[in-house]
């Protein structure tokens, strides 16, 4: 039988991983591991539009990609990334951090295969 401390594990891991599961996620929280400070929104939108351009060999157009990530940034993506509490968002000045937790959660690949980590993806996991 599993304690309840096993079981709120079991079910933060299984948020955890359907939050990682997206690659505009993933890119937005090894951006914010290499800023030291808060970053605005606007900025994590336009580096999920500049990776995705660089993924897909075309040229970024900046204002549509920028404004496409934004709404889905602002949308879907950092709302998951609040409810698995891996960042913190300031409203009064539109910036996120990572959160304490995430401090907590092996993101970085310099952690050892971190979760983040781009080699030890699965083949199939980037369509959620």
């Amino acid at each position: 039988m599993m304690s309840p401390d096993d079981t709120a594990t079991e079910k933060y891991l299984d948020v955890l991983y359907s939050t990682l599961s997206h690659p505009h996620r993933r890119i937005a929280l090894r951006y914010l591991l290499r800023q030291p400070r808060p970053v605005p929104v606007t900025d994590l939108a336009a580096e999920i539009a500049l990776v995705e351009a660089g993924a897909s060999g075309t040229p970024a157009s900046p204002v549509t990609d920028d404004v496409a990530s934004l709404v889905s940034l602002r949308h879907v993506h950092l709302p998951k990334l609040l409810d698995a509490d891996l960042i913190e968002l300031d409203p009064a000045t539109d910036t996120v951090t990572l959160s304490a937790r995430a401090g907590d959660v092996p993101l970085d690949s310099a952690a050892g295969r971190g979760l983040l980590d781009p080699s030890s993806r699965s083949e199939n996991a980037d369509s959620t």
